[in-house]
């Protein structure tokens, strides 16, 4: 047995340095792969209930968009999906609310603003419309 331990005595310093090696090419590939940016997801919701043209929610109160990245809705999802619990927050920190003007809208504004640059006369742009 001493023979054996003299002998991978030898090879001791080579041993720790395949090791040390090892190590750091492990750590460095879960590092890149855990790393790696993720693409994004886009989603459109559309709220289609009385009211919410008005800015209201099904209850008759003022709509706040923000309750979508409320932490018990998210966590609601997360549950339904079986993911970790884990991802709640990278995910409501990635939600992002945007609204989207229809291009009707975007029409009346924009007929309004050139009649009244022309002659500030709102009647005449009412009457228009």
């Amino acid at each position: 047995m001493s023979t054996i331990f003299r002998k991978l005595k030898k090879y001791f310093i080579i041993w720790l340095v395949a090791a040390v090696v090892s190590f750091v090419l492990s750590f460095g590939y879960a590092t890149v792969t855990t790393q790696v940016k993720k693409a994004k997801l886009h989603a459109l919701v559309s709220f289609s209930y009385s009211g919410i043209e008005k800015g209201l929610d099904p209850n008759g109160r003022k709509f706040d968009v923000n309750t979508l990245k409320n932490p018990s809705v998210i966590e609601n999802a997360i549950t339904n999906l079986g993911l970790d619990m884990a991802e709640l927050e990278p995910i409501r920190e990635g939600i992002e609310v945007e609204g989207i003007v229809p291009k009707n809208a975007v029409d009346r504004i924009t007929v309004y603003s050139s009649i009244l640059d022309l002659n500030g006369n709102v009647n005449a742009a009412e009457k228009l419309l």
